[in-house]
């Protein structure tokens, strides 16, 4: 994981933006909702819209949500090595919300449970982002990743997480606009990716 908060346990809620969690977690919804559908197709330079749904089944305090956005391309290298190479466009991290360092009262982000939260969010595409791939070598995948860490009573922080995979086509290639490989990570707070609105109950 590469939150820094998630020093006790982390939950894969599922692959795709539909989850209705088992009964033995007190994350009831956790989802992501692209305003594309369900099946997005988008350009390099586009914007993506959406939101972070999330119910829960009883009180929990909320230390952050947080929302990954990553492209990254990976094909065999040697097949008798079985070595892959990777190949990162973006990778960057935003945080929708999060505790203030230092706020001392745990009551601050308590959320209550059997109401349905969203978290309204839109990040920006790098251009030049290749089409994606699927082959029995190598493929070209892009996803987006929703985490919500919560603190519990003895202090411990747990993180769940979902994801959901989009498509990108690129232009023609008499229209290309050529990008550079993106390998560093970034990590913004209301930047590039913009909470458009409160928390909606």
């Amino acid at each position: 994981m590469h939150s820094s908060l998630c020093n006790s346990q982390c939950f894969l809620l599922g692959s795709i933006a539909t989850n209705r969690m088992s009964s033995d977690t007190v994350v009831s919804v956790f989802e992501i909702l692209l305003d594309a559908g369900n099946e997005p197709v988008f350009k390099g330079g586009e914007v993506i819209t959406g939101q972070i749904r999330i119910e829960l089944r009883s009180p929990i305090v909320i230390n952050a949500v947080k929302l990954q956005l990553k492209g990254r391309a990976t094909w065999l290298n040697d097949p008798v090595k079985k070595d892959n190479i990777e190949k990162v466009y973006f990778d960057q991290d935003f945080i929708l919300l999060e505790r203030p360092p230092g706020k001392a009262e745990a009551g601050h982000f308590i959320w209550i449970g059997g109401f349905p939260y969203s978290l309204p969010f839109e990040c920006p595409l790098p251009k030049g982002c290749p089409t994606s791939y699927e082959g029995p070598y190598a493929f070209i995948r892009y996803f987006i990743k929703a985490s919500l860490i919560h603190e519990e009573a003895d202090g411990k922080t747990k993180e769940y997480y979902v994801k959901k995979a989009f498509s990108i086509v690129s232009p023609s290639e008499e229209h290309v606009v050529r990008g550079e490989t993106v390998t560093v990570k970034e990590s913004v707070n209301y930047g590039k990716c913009c909470c458009k609105g409160k928390v909606w109950i």
